[in-house]
């Protein structure tokens, strides 16, 4: 009887473990075709339900720790920038559209739509906001889905000509990329193109992390990238020195007037100038931020050639 047992087990598992390997390469195949579908949709909730529970928490913590170490003056002034930004989308979208700025501005609908899109989801995202850590409800609010109409994803058309799994329970699954994309319609905001680079044949190699597959390279990036940002945090990469603070809070209130303005233009070249103002009031700051850091870099070098 034992022995008939022995020999029982052992042919069910020598049965079960091909059966087993081949859902696993189904799985992780389906798995790709499914998420780039999703892509192409800019169903950005199933992509952030693809990733495990894990992954999700990483981001809830990610936005929690944003929260409670950002400084709130300089978030809020930031905040409120991105509603005068888009007001003048909604108050002159006929002069956005046809501002000098950009070869291949939107349409004028185009502009209003996403505009109020995009002050509804600023307004939407306080501090307190985020420090609940519900993003599947912030990627679910009116605003993304709103400004994620007027974007499009181009993706090449990527077909799976072979899958395995191998015996650490990866799964390597041969794609053949067929050509870059054509350029998409010319009414849409937001354009995100993925071009075909390097051969068409390519492997990528899946892991199972909690359920989901994910891409090898992928899971490792997470990794580090997680653990980067939580260093950044602890080693009090979002503080703010008052002086600083006091420059960023300035240079909002000054991009706000020239945006106000803007938003109340009676033509186009007024509207324009504004925004120009408003680009170069930017770009001073900019300049003079990058020049501060640069002389920090030179003073610890010269110290460290001192030394």
């Amino acid at each position: 009887m034992k022995k008939f047992t022995l020999v029982f087990a052992a042919t069910a598992v020598f049965t079960a473990t091909p059966l087993a390997f081949a859902d696993s390469a189904a799985e992780a195949s389906a798995t790709l075709l499914k998420m780039l579908d999703s892509a192409r949709n800019n169903d950005v909730v199933a992509l952030y339900d693809w990733l495990p529970e894990s992954y999700r928490n990483d981001v809830s913590a990610v936005m929690k720790d944003f929260a409670k170490k950002i400084d709130a003056d300089v978030y809020n002034a930031v905040r409120e920038t991105v509603v005068a930004i888009a007001e003048v989308g909604i108050a002159k979208p006929e002069f956005v559209a046809k501002a000098k700025f950009n070869d291949s501005m939107p349409d004028a609908e185009t502009v209003a739509f996403v505009s109020s899109a995009l002050k509804n989801l600023a307004e939407k995202l306080t501090l307190e906001t985020l420090a609940e850590n519900d993003v599947a409800e912030i990627l679910a609010h009116d605003g993304v889905a709103e400004i994620l109409k007027r974007a499009e994803v181009r993706i090449p058309e990527i077909k799976i000509t072979a899958a395995k799994t191998n015996d650490d329970g990866t799964v390597t699954i041969s794609i053949d990329v067929a050509g870059n994309v054509k350029n998409g319609a010319s009414n849409k905001l937001l354009n995100f193109q993925f071009d075909n680079e390097g051969e068409n044949e390519r492997n990528v190699v899946y892991r199972n992390i909690g359920g989901s597959w994910l891409p090898a390279e992928f899971a490792e990036k997470w990794k580090l990238g997680v653990a980067d940002f939580h260093k950044t945090i602890a080693d009090g990469g979002l503080e703010i020195d008052d002086e600083t603070k006091e420059e960023i809070i300035g240079l909002a209130a000054a991009l706000k007037l020239f945006l106000t303005n803007a938003a109340r233009s009676r033509n186009q070249n007024q509207m324009e100038q504004n925004l120009m103002l408003a680009f170069l009031r930017l770009s001073m700051f900019a300049n003079m931020y990058k020049s501060e850091n640069l002389n920090v870099d030179m003073e610890i070098k010269m110290k460290s050639d001192g030394e």
